[in-house]
């Protein structure tokens, strides 16, 4: 490896710190070498040697054909799903904290999210919201055997899980967001309550009606965050905030599910495959170029967010109305179970 290969290796491991000394240490710490011997490799009078480029490499998470091809068409992606399928719920929301830790400890950081289906970060402000879907995932996705033949209740899902989530939603709503959202955004969720109650997979039928309320108890929560501008897990929290949400509305340009995080040590790219698992890339052109498609997308998109109150009445009642459409449906179903024709 070149000495300006080295050097720009040094440089992705250096900006993963606040200070240039720590990174010494964890480097030194990981190569089991003294502070001295890291130095010499950093200034270039010593070369790494390919195992501890390797080892470097893995720890920090940095990718050689990124520094190789840094400026050919040649993106590469992590798929942890592949090498790591997901085996219990905390694992995925586990993966979630560690990187929206890391991201709220950079300086400048803030989040842009081109979304087609239901934001998973809000999904998870409400309990009931999150063990559905997390039940779905589970069932449907990860192809948990134990969630097979075991029908959907509020209690599926784990305390630890729950604990998780919490934990995962207290970061996201401290990082600044810029959403560009279609009116289809309910559509999948409500899609997949509908195939669930059409298949018998809710214990208690009765249960999909209170997902449909708290779907409507998330459509006025998240109303309210676009009319404040500002992040919240409840109208209070939301008054108290002073973390910026900005929301567009968007229904020309039609993507998956697609998160930039920007800060002062890069950017980070979550593409969605096999939704929820994530396609992910560090790849710094790729990122500059993600960022610019974000400006030109939101710059084409209508603001629903502050003063724009026409807009956003319009765009959170037409949620609404099809949310309380599936809900009719379902009512009509649980007065048949209760009352079957000829009686």
């Amino acid at each position: 490896m070149e000495k300006q290969l080295l050097e720009r290796f040094f440089e992705r491991i250096f900006k993963q710190y606040i200070k240039r000394s720590d990174a010494i240490s964890d480097i030194a710490a990981t190569l089991n070498m003294t502070r001295d011997s890291v130095y010499r490799r950093v200034r270039g009078s010593t070369l790494l040697t390919p195992d501890e480029i390797k080892i470097l490499a893995l720890k920090f998470q940095i990718s050689l054909d990124a520094l190789i091809y840094e400026n050919h068409d040649i993106v590469l992606f992590q798929y942890r799903s592949m090498a790591k399928p997901v085996k219990h719920f905390d694992e995925y929301l586990q993966s979630l904290y560690k990187d929206l830790y890391r991201m709220s400890k950079a300086p400048n950081h803030r989040l842009y999210y081109a979304s087609s289906d239901l934001p998973i970060f809000l999904t998870f402000i409400i309990p009931e919201l999150m063990s559905l879907k997390m039940y779905i995932w589970g069932r449907m996705i990860w192809d948990f055997e134990y969630l097979k033949d075991y029908p959907f209740d509020f209690d599926v899902i784990p305390s630890t899980t729950h604990f998780l989530s919490e934990k995962v939603t207290k970061l996201y709503m401290n990082i600044p967001s810029y959403d560009v959202w279609n009116i289809n955004i309910f559509d999948n969720t409500l899609s997949q309550i509908d195939y669930m109650v059409n298949i018998g997979a809710f214990r208690n039928l009765k249960d999909a009606l209170t997902v449909c309320d708290k779907l409507i108890e998330l459509i006025s929560l998240m109303k309210y965050m676009a009319e404040k501008g500002k992040k919240g897990i409840s109208k209070a929290n939301i008054d108290a905030s002073n973390i910026p949400f900005e929301l567009y509305h968007n229904e020309i340009a039609h993507t998956n599910n697609t998160v930039l995080a920007v800060s002062d040590e890069g950017r980070v790219i979550y593409t969605s495959f096999d939704n929820p698992n994530f396609l992910k890339s560090r790849d710094p052109n790729f990122g500059i170029n993600s960022e610019n498609w974000f400006k030109k997308l939101i710059s084409r998109s209508s603001s629903i967010s502050v003063n724009t109150e026409r807009k956003r009445q319009w765009f959170f009642n037409y949620l609404e109305m099809k949310v309380k459409t599936l809900k009719k449906r379902i009512n009509l179903i649980v007065e048949e179970q209760h009352f079957p024709s000829g009686f």
